[in-house]
């Protein structure tokens, strides 16, 4: 059984920390960004979609850099699922990933056809109208191929940076960062649900049909979401499309303010099995927080990009910038492109 600590036993960092190039970060939510924002607080934020495009929409602020000028391909969201439970249900978890890619291939049509329905769910994941969410979906890529180089450049900068606690690090028994990523991707989900059947039909296509299939036994997943993050679409097109009940999969959702919260609050208390969030928050927190309660697999990527700094209207430098926090993706990004601040 998982241990439960009512501490962050994970990277602790003060709320306000000056960055060398004398930006001064601040830890808030997107809501807050936004508050912030308008009241003339801080100077700019670097924020997930579609919280940018908001900003810009109101009239507070002007996209700066997009995620994309910073580092062009750069993955962000994915989905995790806990070790323990996953090693007792690897099929129900391929079903799962099944499910996923259905979602993501019916988004990326949707796109092409300029499909309403897809603005619908990106509206219901997140409360904004389409003036808002459709072009924050245009500075954003969905794909379930999980970029494995690109995540260990993420994972050696976060070394550079140095985020790792040290003796977690070296208790973890990873001789270098390359086997850590190694150990925390598994692919067969993957491989399984993209495998063609005796009919050379993708399993995932075959199992998740465009439309409703004949009634299964459903089992129970409880899966774990950010508030608001438009990264985490596929989830809500897999419930909408039937996706997921075609699968036999009945979701009991849990939503998290970001995804550090959803690493310490979700997996390491034992409350969800499987999570989409940032692969920032995995790669650090799966050593900063792990007493050996830990342990989860990347088993599909959700998207690439999709975030951006945005700067006040009428300012002309950020000297303090919002983040959602240490171990966000936005962060790393943040610290990646303070000198073009």
């Amino acid at each position: 059984m998982k241990k439960s600590y009512l501490a962050l036993l994970a990277i602790i960092l003060a709320c306000c920390v000056e960055t060398p190039a004398g930006v001064t970060f601040i830890k808030l939510t997107p809501p807050a960004m936004i508050t912030s924002l308008e009241a003339g607080t801080i100077d700019g934020a670097i924020i997930w979609e579609p919280w940018a495009a908001l900003s810009v929409q109101r009239g507070l602020a002007n996209y700066k850099l997009n995620s994309s000028d910073i580092w062009e391909g750069h993955p962000c969201c994915v989905v995790a699922a806990d070790r323990e439970w996953s090693s007792g249900n690897e099929e129900l978890l391929t079903r799962f990933v099944a499910a996923h890619i259905a979602a993501i291939n019916w988004i990326n049509r949707a796109l092409e056809e300029n499909n309403s329905k897809l603005y619908s769910y990106a509206e219901q994941l997140t409360g904004l109208n389409r003036s808002v969410v459709e072009p924050a979906i245009k500075n954003m890529e969905f794909d379930y191929h999980i970029k494995e180089q690109a995540i260990k450049e993420v994972g050696e900068a976060f070394n550079g940076f140095e985020l790792y606690d040290a003796q977690k690090w070296n208790s973890s028994g990873y001789s270098s960062i390359d086997r850590y990523v190694n150990s925390i991707i598994d692919e067969r989900y993957i491989d399984n649900a993209t495998k063609r059947t005796s009919a050379n039909i993708p399993f995932w296509q075959n199992l998740c049909p465009p439309l409703p299939q004949p009634q299964r036994d459903m089992e129970m997943v409880r899966i774990g979401y950010i508030k608001g993050d438009l990264h985490h679409l596929p989830l809500f097109v897999a419930l909408g499309e039937g996706f997921l009940e075609n699968a036999g999969i009945s979701p009991v959702l849990q939503s998290f303010d970001n995804g550090p919260d959803m690493m310490v609050q979700g997996f390491k208390m034992g409350t969800v099995d499987i999570g989409y969030l940032g692969i920032a928050p995995v790669l650090i927190y799966s050593i900063n927080a792990n007493d050996g309660d830990l342990e989860i697999d990347v088993v599909s990527q959700v998207n690439s990009e999709g975030s951006a700094i945005v700067i006040r209207k009428g300012v002309d430098k950020i000297r303090t910038l919002a983040t959602p926090g240490p171990g966000s993706v936005q962060y790393f990004l943040a610290l990646r492109a303070e000198d073009e601040l």
